[in-house]
């Protein structure tokens, strides 16, 4: 089925070698991650077409604990930073909510009147919501105060990610 950079990721990506000898594309290697959607990204505005197939699956290793899962996540922000510096047009919108998200939770520190906690109070609700979602699917007990961990630590840690990799363009 037809795909884009959202549907695939370079662990499970096949490409036609004539790709990379007909045009100027190659992976950057000085990027901490996300290569290969800047590569993707590169080749949709070259005209390619890509395609996903469901059937092909690939396992890989997990993380084995929360501060890894951060690390990983936070490296996904800055890698989207890098890609999006490269090539401005592949900015994603969504991929900024993090980064406004904790722009305003370091405003929580300043602003401290109800109207302001609004949105902290939608997040929350929307974290247990979520949660309880994941809960109620059967996926085990400790999945419950897991997931009510896990939301805040993808958001803040790609967001800390996003800003990194915009913030320290010189090293890369």
């Amino acid at each position: 089925m037809p795909a884009d950079e959202k549907s695939l990721i370079l662990c499970n990506l096949a490409m036609r070698s004539r790709i990379f000898d007909k045009r100027e594309v190659s992976f950057s290697e000085k990027m901490a991650c996300n290569e290969e959607n800047l590569l993707l990204q590169q080749l949709r505005l070259l005209g390619y077409k890509m395609l996903y197939s469901p059937s092909l699956v690939v396992y890989h290793d997990r993380r084995k604990n929360i501060t890894g899962f951060a690390r990983q996540v936070f490296k996904y922000g800055r890698g989207r930073a890098q890609q999006t510096l490269c090539l401005p047009r592949s900015l994603l919108p969504p991929t900024l909510l993090p980064s406004l998200f904790l722009i305003y939770l370091v405003t929580l520190i300043f602003f401290h009147n109800k109207i302001f906690l609004l949105p902290a109070a939608l997040y929350l609700f929307l974290d247990i919501l979520f949660s309880i979602q994941i809960f109620s699917k059967g996926k085990g007990v400790a999945l419950l105060p897991l997931s009510l961990i896990m939301f805040p630590v993808v958001h803040i840690s790609y967001g800390m990610g996003f800003f990194y990799g915009l913030v320290m363009k010189d090293s890369w």
